[in-house]
Formats: structure tokens, C-alpha cells, sequence
């Protein structure tokens, strides 16, 4: 499975997704991150293609229905640190 967040300091999701000038996408196994690529964009929706999710912080409306378009379950959070969050949803449930 592949999650992605998008970030401006490495260490903190972004508040706003699309202006984000960068995403961490992670390769997550048996609820373990096994795998993290960074990559510098323009375009985080574009970016984020081949994931299975996406963690963002305040998800808004607009962006849930732009990632659901492309397949890719948004995950809302209020956890803004990247490695909490991450490890809090690979915890969770979802498959």
C-alpha cells in the first residue's frame, strides 16, 4: 500500500494540499512503513498518482472529491506531525 502527505518542511503536513512543494509518499506492509520517497511538485494532485491514500490536514470538500476521482481515499486528520500521523494510520484498520 502507498499513502502519500504533502508537505512544506519535511516534518509537518501542509495546511493548504495543493500549494504544497512537496510529497512524501510511503510504501506501507504489514502496517509497517517499509519504504519513504520524497518529491519536490507543483502539482500534489498530480504527484500523488499510484496511491492508495492520501493524509491530509482539514480536508476540504474539494479536494475529498478529487482524489476520490482518482481513486485514492482521502484520510482526514488533525495530527499534523508527518511521522505521527503516518504511524497513526498505519495502526489503524484500513486495508
Amino acid at each position: 500500500m502507498k499513502i502519500a502527505v504533502a508537505t512544506n518542511d519535511k516534518k509537518k503536513i501542509a495546511k493548504d494540499f495543493e500549494k504544497a512543494k512537496l510529497c512524501i509518499i510511503f510504501d506501507i506492509k504489514d502496517k509497517k512503513i517499509v519504504k519513504k520517497q520524497e518529491k519536490k511538485t507543483k502539482n500534489p494532485c498530480k504527484d500523488v498518482k499510484g496511491c492508495d491514500a492520501v493524509i491530509c490536514l482539514n480536508l476540504k470538500k474539494k479536494l475529498y472529491e478529487k482524489l476520490f476521482a482518482k481513486k485514492i481515499t482521502p484520510v482526514d486528520t488533525k495530527e499534523a506531525d508527518i511521522e505521527k500521523s503516518v504511524n497513526l494510520f498505519c495502526k489503524s484498520n484500513y486495508k
